[in-house]
């Protein structure tokens, strides 16, 4: 029963989203209709291909972000300190480097782009 509560919130946060990101009930009504399949538009065109051709490398680590691997990672971690193979220092440092890396990573990717995707830029 957890999968469905996560499903039905994963599904009322995008509708919010929809809801504040069109200022006009025209795009906000066309909008819908595309998502629920009652519009012309087909489902599959030039444009979806080649933002998710840009974007599947995003779309990958997004993906295994959601899952539970920083435990996993932390329990290893901890498992090899305990048995006195890996420095907790080097932890430690391996984490520095991996945020730093996605810092820099997002900012190079928002600069390289004109148009900004964050809903509160647009108020």
């Amino acid at each position: 029963m957890k999968i469905i509560g996560w499903i039905f919130t994963s599904f009322v946060v995008l509708m919010g989203w929809v809801i504040f990101y069109y200022t006009d009930t025209a795009s906000l009504t066309y909008m819908f209709k595309v998502l629920f399949g009652f519009s012309d538009r087909p489902v599959n065109d030039l444009f979806i291909n080649l933002t998710i051709n840009e974007y599947f490398y995003l779309l990958m680590a997004a993906s295994v972000g959601c899952m539970p691997i920083a435990r996993v990672v932390k329990r290893g971690l901890n498992n090899m300190y305990n048995s006195g193979r890996v420095k907790m220092e080097f932890a430690f440092i391996a984490t520095c480097i991996f945020v730093l890396l996605v810092l820099f990573t997002s900012s190079a990717m928002l600069v390289a782009k004109s148009y900004n995707p964050f809903l509160y830029f647009r108020f």
